[in-house]
């Protein structure tokens, strides 16, 4: 349908949708975290000049700057405390 995100934004690894929805809520990039589990999507994070969590391994989605194999592995404020010690 027309309200497809995919409809709307150029498809990651380009970072549009993710730069248009930081600017939405009044984020500047460099403060966003975008938790990815596909090289498409760490990589779009990457170009919009924005902090990358990972899901997966380094192998796999290489360049991230925080690795998790799953969400629910760790808590926000260890999350946050990881990406501030970068």
């Amino acid at each position: 349908g027309g309200s497809d995100v995919a409809e709307r934004y150029n498809r990651k690894p380009d970072p549009e949708g993710l730069l248009k929805g930081a600017a939405a809520v009044g984020v500047a990039p460099e403060e966003c975290v975008v938790f990815e589990d596909s090289a498409a999507g760490t990589e779009a994070a990457q170009k919009g000049g924005m902090k990358t969590g990972a899901i997966g391994t380094e192998d796999v989605l290489p360049g991230a700057h925080l690795y998790l194999s799953a969400l629910g592995d760790s808590t926000p404020a260890a999350i946050a405390m990881a990406l501030s010690a970068q």
